[in-house]
């Protein structure tokens, strides 16, 4: 039992991982995939983050973890809107609190 535990969470660790990797790809992309919704990065970005949290949330277990955890996708979130908005400086894409929530 403790075995496929072990093997449970190596599994869920893996696919965590692949989920960042993803998520910085679509985040960074040039050409991010159109969801034809208004504010529907905004929707794709919190499901995004929610999908992942929830997958960490399998690997990491312990109460601490999980709050470094949130903060850390917080603190990514805010990094990677502060990149995309810098790439688009020529757009006069603007910071607002609701690009980093």
């Amino acid at each position: 039992m403790v075995t496929s535990n072990i093997r449970l969470r190596h599994a869920w660790g893996i696919v965590a991982w692949l989920g960042i990797v993803l998520l910085l790809y679509l985040s960074l992309t040039p050409e991010p995939p159109n969801t034809q919704l208004e504010h529907g990065d905004k929707l794709g970005h919190m499901l995004a983050y929610g999908v992942l949290t929830y997958f960490w949330a399998q690997v990491l277990t312990a109460r601490r973890q999980r709050l470094a955890l949130a903060l850390s996708f917080i603190v990514l979130g805010g990094i990677l809107e502060y990149i995309r908005s810098e790439e688009h400086t020529s757009e006069l894409q603007s910071h607002s609190f609701i690009s980093y929530a």
